[in-house]
């Protein structure tokens, strides 16, 4: 019974074997032998289950190069169709291209490129233009798309015959015209002759195409062999505009005179025959233009005659040379002279120091027509003189006599003593009668100057000896003017007593406030509309009733613009100055309470109209004005130190005199005041640009610079002056500067680039120093500068690249050492920071490879950079971090591979290895307080104190120990008492 189950499994597997037999014999495959392409070399037919005939397996054909490696397992047993591909193996054919310059002797490259494939080589070759022709690359001089043998092929160029352009631009830069013209041949066609529109100076007429812009270089257009570039130069001609002299409502005479130009004094001395006229802007007669004005248009000139011969020396084409008026009278003149005081000398409209020359024969006539009591009135420069005939005569003693005003002189007797009193004008009334000073009048004169006092305060004046005494004068105040009589002609000082009406004006830190702006542009044409330039955004600061000065320039690119109420956020600004560079102007949303604006340069493109309550002020001699606006003239101050002639041009701001441009002089003293209009005002700020030089001529063209020459050397400001304003010195040769102890503000790149510089006293009154405000003063004599304590502004870089400076003292109080502030101070070899000092700005000290030791101990950030050395090496050895420092910016001490030393009162700052990179910080030595040591524990430290000792546990061990020790002995015990139970 156990066999059957054997049995039938056996039986099946018998009758499966029977069928599959059966079916082998009934089904046959196709087996295919094939090449690699697919191409069929032979077929058999095998039963299911057989095997292929080895010996009707076909040899294959074999390809060139290649090496028959079998048809795969022939031997496998067929159960289906199958097909055996023909399987080689190929040797790598490679030909080397070789190709050759356009001489075919000059190799550049070869390339192997295995067989049958493109070559791969893909610079494209080049030919220089020969002459006449030039080449462009066509194609190689054979086909290297299948390269099958070695090859040498060298570039096929097309030629073609040269053409240069000839581009012709405006003056301004704008392309006119380009023409093209054969190699070597001469341009024939020429576009017409430009035409430029007339300004308000120049005409002009088109002269030559010249190589130069602006420049009369004329172009040549023969034999042409590369681009030319050509502009056009008009011959500028000044215009001419006419002034007509007015009198009661009549033209007496009119002149031409060249744009810009200035009236000589001899219009006033020849216009009328026995008189001298007097010359006013209205025709009420009531403000006086000052001789000297420019002509920037046709202009109406009102006058007044006043009675006398009025002559001077003069030159060949009949101007007044010379600094003295003779004056001299005949029975006609006299028979003019109307009502007392009788105008016998007014030259009150000269420059100031003309000397007035009173022809003695002319005195006696004066007195014996009009008689001994007749009061007669001299008006100098600065002030008059009111004396009677008989006094006079007996002064003159039968000569000419000569009268000026001038300054006080510079006596350290007489200076002490002015300290004392509160003065604006120091005047020295100087009479000469044959030749020598007068001092003391044989009688009484009454002597009057202007003088401005604020609402409140009472006038004074001072005599002033040789000695430097000074004596009150009893004077009278009236129409602007104080008067009082004195038999001595010595030095007079006038001033007021301090009480003014109105409290200080208090000071501004921030001169502009702060500022938000945008720049843009580039190269070095500051005319062109690419340019470098900036736009105001906003300003925002609290003037305290101070003007506010808009600077020039932001991040060192002219200021172009003021966008739409720029000025919302400044609070009580007495006015705002706007400064020359300014070519588009705002008024749209205007919201500023200041209610006059003065204009320094040509009229801008206004974007709107001012609003009723804004008084517009412009400069007489700026262009594209219209009428609607207060017009003020710039005035020309001729002064000299010695023999040494210096001149300036000066405004006059809110009754305060404004150094506007200088002209000419090395040695320049400036005056305590100015007149202006018969006025005298404090000479108070040294204006944007006003010493300003520079070698671009667009950058001069911008900022109007004045100078024909420049030799600046040395400058003396007076205690008046509380401002020097953005880019006042930028650029200049100025070497000496004398400060006064008046100073507030030093504007923004004020004395920048001034490669001459000496060092310069700062004065204690000194508030703020601006952005760049003293950059690249890199004189090796430009050594030391003490920042004094009342500094509380250093804007950034002020102190940046002055290589020559190895001491600094900063003694302010400052909070913030701004960006860059001292970077590239090569020199450099120590410095405080203050304790006040909370921040190192980003780049601060960069390059200041001579510090030897920085003390950060009141430090809470250190900037990006700040110590950085980069191309030079590091002296700095050692750095003191104090308890607050908390952040140290990315490279902030990079490269400092001298530093042996880290002190440390703080925790490890984050970041240390990217502060100082480029510094072995394992080699350092590191001191530190015990209460951070831990923190600094990955490096070894010696601490800087004792750590304190903790409380002493002995005795608590001892009572501890001996409490343990009774414990287990008790245990012990009743154990063994116990186990003996």
């Amino acid at each position: 019974m156990r066999r059957m189950p054997l049995l039938i499994v056996l039986a099946v597997v018998l009758t499966a074997m029977a069928a599959g037999a059966v079916y082998a014999d009934e089904t046959e495959h196709t087996v295919t032998f094939e090449m690699p392409d697919g191409a069929v070399l032979a077929t058999q037919q095998v039963p299911h289950g057989g095997y292929v005939d080895i010996s009707k397996i076909p040899v294959p054909p074999t390809p060139p190069g290649a090496v028959f490696l079998g048809w795969g397992d022939v031997t496998m047993q067929i159960n289906e169709d199958t097909v055996f591909t023909a399987s080689f193996e190929y040797e790598t054919i490679q030909y080397m291209v070789r190709y050759f310059a356009d001489d075919r002797v000059t190799l550049m490259h070869t390339e192997l490129v295995n067989s049958g494939e493109a070559a791969k080589y893909d610079v494209i070759p080049t030919k220089s233009d020969s002459g006449r022709y030039s080449y462009e690359f066509e194609r190689w001089s054979a086909d290297l798309s299948k390269v099958t043998s070695d090859m040498d092929v060298y570039p096929i160029f097309k030629v073609t015959e040269r053409k240069c352009e000839v581009r012709f631009f405006d003056y301004d830069r704008t392309l006119l015209y380009t023409a093209q013209v054969t190699y070597g041949d001469s341009l024939t066609d020429f576009p017409e002759s430009p035409v430029r529109e007339p300004t308000i100076g120049y005409t002009y007429e088109f002269a030559c195409w010249s190589i130069t812009p602006n420049g009369n270089s004329p172009a040549s257009f023969d034999d042409i062999t590369d681009t030319k570039f050509v502009y056009a130069f008009y011959q500028p001609t000044l215009a001419t505009y006419t002034v007509s002299f007015i009198e009661n409502g009549s033209v007496i005479s009119t002149i031409e005179a060249d744009y810009n130009s200035q009236l000589d004094t001899s219009v006033m001395l020849d216009m009328k025959e026995g008189a001298l006229i007097k010359m006013y802007r209205d025709a009420a007669l009531t403000r006086e233009l000052s001789v000297g004005f420019t002509v920037i248009g046709d202009i109406n000139v009102y006058v007044k005659e006043v009675p006398g011969h009025y002559q001077s020396e003069r030159d060949e084409q009949g101007r007044v040379i010379g600094g003295s008026i003779v004056v001299s009278h005949d029975s006609s003149t006299i028979g003019s002279l109307q009502t007392q005081p009788y105008q016998i000398c007014d030259i009150s409209q000269f420059p100031s120091g003309t000397v007035a020359v009173l022809d003695h024969a002319s005195l006696e006539l004066l007195r014996e027509r009009l008689g001994d009591d007749a009061i007669l009135c001299i008006s100098l420069p600065r002030g008059s003189m009111t004396i009677t005939a008989s006094v006079l005569c007996a002064l003159s003693d039968g000569h000419d006599v000569s009268m000026s005003i001038g300054n006080g002189p510079s006596s350290v007797k007489i200076t002490s003593a002015l300290k004392k009193i509160s003065y604006s004008s120091y005047l020295n009334f100087s009479i000469k009668v044959n030749n020598r000073s007068v001092t003391e009048l044989k009688g009484s004169a009454q002597l009057s100057f202007p003088l401005d006092v604020e609402d409140g305060a009472s006038p004074k004046a001072w005599s002033v000896s040789s000695k430097g005494v000074l004596t009150e004068m009893e004077s009278s105040y009236s129409g602007g003017r104080i008067s009082f009589s004195s038999d001595l002609i010595q030095y007079f000082v006038l001033g007021d007593d301090g009480q003014g009406g109105k409290s200080e004006t208090e000071k501004v830190v921030l001169p502009y406030g702060t500022a938000e702006y945008e720049v843009s542009g580039s190269g070095n044409d500051y005319q062109a509309e690419d340019g470098p330039q900036s736009k105001l955004i906003s300003l925002k600061g609290d003037m305290k009733g101070n003007v506010l000065f808009v600077p020039s320039s932001f991040d060192n690119r002219p200021l172009t613009m003021i966008s739409s109420n720029a000025f919302a956020d400044i609070v009580d600004a007495d006015a705002i100055v706007i400064p020359v560079t300014v070519r588009t102007f705002y008024w749209l949303d205007w919201s500023c309470t200041a209610r006059d604006v003065y204009f320094l340069g040509d009229c801008p493109e206004f974007i709107g109209e001012a609003p009723s309550y804004v008084t517009i002020h412009r400069m007489s001699d700026r262009g594209g004005w219209e009428d609607g606006a207060e017009v003020h003239d710039r005035y020309l101050y001729n002064g000299s130190v010695g023999k040494d002639p210096f001149s300036f041009r000066y405004i006059i701001i809110q009754d305060k005199a404004y150094v506007d441009r200088y002209i000419s002089g090395s040695y320049i003293v400036l005056p305590r005041s100015v007149m202006a209009d018969g006025h005298e005002y404090l000479l108070s700020y040294v204006g944007d640009a006003a010493f300003m030089r520079s070698d671009n001529p667009s950058f001069s063209e911008i900022y109007r610079l004045e100078y024909s020459s420049y030799s600046l050397d040395t400058v003396e400001m007076p205690d008046t002056i509380s401002e020097i304003l953005s880019f006042a010195f930028r650029g200049s040769s100025v070497k000496t500067v004398y400060l006064p102890g008046s100073v507030v503000h030093i504007g923004d790149g004020a004395f920048r680039n001034c490669i001459s510089l000496t060092p310069v006293i700062l004065p204690d009154s000194l508030l703020y120093i601006g952005n760049d405000a003293f950059l690249a003063c890199s004189s090796k004599s430009f050594s030391r500068i003490s920042v004094p304590a009342s500094v509380e502004v250093i804007g950034s870089s002020a102190f940046y690249g002055c290589s020559g400076l190895t001491n600094v003292s900063l003694d302010c109080i400052i909070t913030v050492i701004p960006g860059s502030c001292f970077a590239q101070c090569s020199s450099l070899t120590n410095i405080t920071i203050p304790e006040t000092v909370r921040t190192i700005g980003p780049s601060a000290f960069y390059n200041c490879s001579n510090l030897l030791y920085i003390d950060l101990m009141n430090t809470e950030t250190v900037g990006t950079s700040a110590f950085q050395c980069a191309g030079r090496p590091s002296s700095l050895e050692c750095v003191v971090f104090g308890e607050p420092l908390r952040d140290l910016g990315r490279n902030s001490f990079a490269n400092c591979m001298d530093l042996a030393e880290l002190e440390a009162y703080c925790n490890m700052p984050p970041g240390m290895a990217d502060a100082f990179a480029g510094v072995d910080l394992d080699s350092l030595q590191y001191y530190a307080t015990s209460d951070v040591a831990e923190s600094w524990s990955q490096y070894s430290v010696e601490l800087l104190d004792e750590p304190e000792p903790g409380p002493d546990h002995t005795m608590t061990y001892i009572v501890v120990g001996m409490i343990v020790f009774f414990i287990i002995a008790g245990a012990l015990s009743l154990k063994y008492r116990t186990k003996l139970e």
